[in-house]
C-alpha cells in the first residue's frame, strides 16, 4: 500500500464539474455553489501537462477543449467566478483568468514552499495545503494576492482542505483530521487532532457530519456540531482503500483504490451501509457527483463517468483517456513512427511524420510492463518486464506479436546484435536468447552481474551491463553460449553507450562518464562532466551526447573531444526525461511520466520542444 500512497502524493490531478464557463462557482476540495446551464466541462489539474478542460455536455463522449500549460507540475486546481486557481507543486498558487476560455491569462502567481497540493476558495481567501501545513492567502486583489496566515502541522500529511463555518477542516495523512479556527485568517489556530486509526486522504462535510476518506480503514463518520470536541460516530469498512470521497443526498461515494466506485447509504450517519458498486479498468483516485452521474478520476484510466440515478446499481456510461498511456520508459524510431515502452501494458505507435504534431496510430498490449525497446529489420523487440522478452513484427500499422520468452527475471532493457537479443534482467543480470526464430525465442546463456541489471549495450563481442550500484559491468559474448564476466567499472551506473573505443556511461548524481575501451579488459577513466539532474541515461551521435537526466532534463554535451566534454545547451523536459533517441535534428524523449516530448536540435545550443503529448492520470475529481 506504500506505493499508493506515494502515488497519491505525486500525483494530484483535480478534476472539477464546470456548469459554465464564464461564471462558475467551486473549490478544488469541493463544491461551494453551482449554476445552471447547459454547458458542462471538466477542468482537471493534469500535473506536468498542466490544466485541461473538458468538454462533458454528452456524458457518453467527453471531449478535450483546451489544455493550459502551467509550466510545473499542477495538483490542483479551483474555478470560481471566471478565475482559476491552480495549486502547482513546484510553482505554488497561480491564478488565470479564465472570462475568455479560448484564452486563459496568467494573472498573478504566489511562491508557496514545501510542494502545494490543494485549496479552497472562501470569500477573499484561499486556503491553500502543503506538505508544512495550511497557508491562508488574501485574494481580495487577483493581480497582487498576498500571504497573510501560516499553520504547521507537523508529523502528517496535509492532503485535502474543506472549509465550513470559521473552521477548515485538513485529511492530514497519518495525523488524521486536523480542525483548524479560521474565524481571522491571519492567525489560524489549531483547535484539534483528532485520529481517524487509518490515514485520512480526502473529507467531505454535510451538515454536522464529517466522512473521511481513510485509506485501508474505509470511511470514518466524524460528528463536528461541536468543532472543539469531534466524535468518531460511525464507520464503514469497504475491505480495499478509499482514497476519495463525495457526498449527496443521503449517498457517500467513494473512489476506492482497488475496487472503483463504491456507494454508502449514509441517511444513518451512525450506521453507514455498501449498497452499490461499480469496477473500473484503472485506480480509482476521486469521486464527484453532479446531475446524477459520477465522475470518476481512475488514475491510469483517465476519466470514468458512471450513472447513478439508482445509486445502488451504477453503471458505467463513458470514458475518456487522453493518450491512456501513463509511463514512458524507452523510445526508438523507424521510418516516422515512434514506438514507445509506456510501462503499463502497452507499446504505443506514434506517427512523427510531422514532428510538431505527433499522433497516436496504435497501441498493442503486451500483457507485462514494457519497460526496454530494440528495433532490427521490421522487427521489435520489447523488454516486458515479468513477462521477459517479447518480439512484434513492425511490418504494418499495428505491431504483431510473434514469440515471446520468459527470461526468468526482470526484463528492464534489451540489445539485439546479430542472432541474439541480450537482456538487462535486474537481479538475474545478463540472459541472452537465440532469436534465429523469432517466433520461437530459445535461452542461451545467462551470467549474473549483481543486483541491477538496467541497461545493456553490445559492441565487438563484448557487452556492457548498466548495473547500478555495481558500476558497469563487461561481459565478453564473442561466443554467446560461453559469455564470461571479463570486466568492470566502479560507479554508480545508469545507463550505457558505446561508440569507437569509447563508452559514455549516464552516472547518476556523477552526470556523465566516460572510459576508453579499446581493452575492455581494463577500461581507462578519461573524461566527465557534472550537471543539475539525475544521469539516467545517454544517446551518442556525430561528436556530441544527448543525456536523459531525470529531472534536470535533455542534457546535450560536446564529446568531440573525449577527455573533455562539455556541456553545450539543455532543454527543460517535465517532469522525468528517462531515454532519448536522437533521429536527423529531432530528439524524441521517453518522459517517464509525461509521455513522448519531441524537441529540435538543428541549433545545438538553443534546442526546442515541438511537441509534448498529452498523457495523464486522472487522480482527484471534484466539481463546481
Amino acid at each position: 500500500m506504500g506505493n499508493r500512497l506515494n502515488r497519491k502524493r505525486r500525483w494530484g490531478l483535480t478534476l472539477l464539474m464546470i456548469t459554465s464557463l464564464m461564471v462558475i462557482f467551486s473549490s478544488c476540495s469541493m463544491i461551494q455553489n453551482t449554476t445552471s446551464s447547459s454547458n458542462n466541462f471538466i477542468a482537471i489539474a493534469g500535473g506536468s501537462e498542466g490544466v485541461f478542460i473538458l468538454d462533458v455536455s454528452d456524458p457518453s463522449s467527453p471531449k478535450l477543449f483546451k489544455n493550459i500549460p502551467t509550466d510545473g507540475y499542477a495538483k490542483g486546481v479551483t474555478i470560481v467566478n471566471g478565475y482559476a486557481y491552480i495549486s502547482d507543486w513546484d510553482n505554488g498558487l497561480l491564478i488565470y483568468d479564465l472570462k475568455d476560455p479560448d484564452n486563459p491569462t496568467l494573472v498573478s502567481k504566489v511562491d508557496i514552499e514545501e510542494n502545494v497540493r490543494r485549496c479552497f476558495i472562501k470569500d477573499n481567501y484561499a486556503y491553500v495545503v502543503n506538505l508544512n501545513g495550511l497557508v491562508v492567502i488574501d485574494i481580495s486583489d487577483k493581480s497582487k494576492p498576498k500571504v497573510i496566515g501560516k499553520l504547521s502541522l507537523e508529523g502528517g500529511y496535509a492532503a485535502e482542505v474543506y472549509v465550513e463555518g470559521n473552521y477548515a477542516y485538513i485529511a492530514d495523512g497519518n495525523n488524521g483530521v486536523a480542525i483548524v479556527d479560521i474565524s481571522n485568517p491571519k492567525e489560524p489556530k489549531l483547535v484539534k487532532i483528532l485520529e481517524t486509526d487509518g490515514s485520512a486522504w480526502d473529507i467531505y462535510i454535510k451538515g454536522n457530519n464529517a466522512y473521511i476518506a481513510a485509506g485501508d480503514k474505509g470511511i470514518v463518520v466524524l460528528d463536528i456540531s461541536s468543532p472543539n470536541n469531534p466524535k468518531v460516530v460511525g464507520r464503514v469498512d469497504i475491505k480495499g482503500f478509499s482514497v476519495g470521497i463525495y457526498v449527496d443526498f443521503n449517498h457517500a461515494y467513494v473512489a476506492d483504490w482497488d475496487n472503483g466506485l463504491i456507494v454508502i447509504d449514509i441517511s444513518n450517519p451512525e450506521d453507514p451501509k455498501v449498497v452499490g458498486h461499480v469496477d473500473t479498468d484503472g485506480n480509482s483516485y476521486d469521486v464527484y457527483i453532479h446531475d446524477k452521474k459520477a465522475y470518476i478520476a481512475d488514475f491510469d484510466n483517465g476519466l470514468v463517468i458512471a450513472d447513478v440515478s439508482d445509486p445502488e446499481n451504477p453503471e458505467i456510461v463513458g470514458h475518456l483517456d487522453i493518450n491512456h498511456r501513463r509511463f514512458a520508459y524507452d523510445v526508438k524510431i523507424s521510418e516516422n513512427k515512434v514506438y514507445i515502452a509506456d510501462g503499463r501494458n502497452d507499446l504505443a505507435v506514434i506517427d512523427v511524420s510531422d514532428p510538431n504534431s505527433p499522433k497516436e496510430i496504435s497501441h498493442v498490449n503486451t500483457y507485462g510492463f514494457a519497460r526496454g525497446l530494440s528495433l532490427s529489420d521490421k522487427l521489435l523487440y520489447l523488454a516486458n518486464g515479468e513477462s521477459g522478452l517479447v518480439i512484434f513484427d513492425i511490418s504494418k500499422e499495428t505491431p504483431k506479436e510473434l514469440g515471446r520468452i520468459d527470461v526468468g527475471g526482470y526484463a528492464a532493457s534489451v540489445f539485439v546484435d546479430s542472432d541474439y537479443a541480450y537482456v538487462a534482467t535486474l537481479k538475474k543480470g545478463l540472459v541472452i536468447v537465440d532469436i534465429t526464430d523469432p517466433s520461437s525465442p530459445e535461452f542461451v546463456k545467462n551470467v549474473v552481474t549483481g543486483e541491477n541489471a538496467m541497461d545493456v549495450f553490445v559492441n565487438n563481442g563484448y557487452a556492457y551491463i548498466a548495473d547500478k550500484d555495481e558500476g558497469l559491468i563487461i561481459v565478453d559474448v564473442s561466443n554467446p553460449k560461453n559469455a564470461k564476466l571479463v570486466g568492470s567499472i566502479k560507479g554508480h551506473v545508469c545507463g550505457v553507450y558505446i561508440k569507437g573505443n569509447y563508452a559514455y556511461l549516464a552516472s547518476a548524481e556523477n552526470g556523465m562518464e566516460i572510459f576508453d575501451i579499446s581493452d575492455p579488459k581494463a577500461p581507462t577513466a578519461i573524461g566527465n562532466v557534472g550537471f543539475d539532474g539525475f544521469a539516467e541515461n545517454v544517446y551518442v551521435k556525430d561528436g556530441i551526447a544527448y543525456v536523459s537526466a531525470w529531472n534536470g532534463g535533455l542534457i546535450i554535451v560536446d564529446v568531440s573531444n573525449p577527455s573533455s566534454p562539455k556541456v553545450i545547451s539543455k532543454a527543460n523536459i517535465k517532469p522525468y526525461a528517462y531515454k532519448t533517441f536522437v533521429s536527423g535534428n529531432i530528439a524524441y524523449i521517453a518522459d517517464v511520466e509525461n509521455g513522448l516530448v519531441i524537441v529540435d536540435i538543428s541549433d545545438k545550443h538553443h534546442p526546442k520542444v515541438l511537441a509534448d503529448m498529452l498523457w495523464f492520470n486522472a487522480i482527484d475529481v471534484h466539481g463546481f
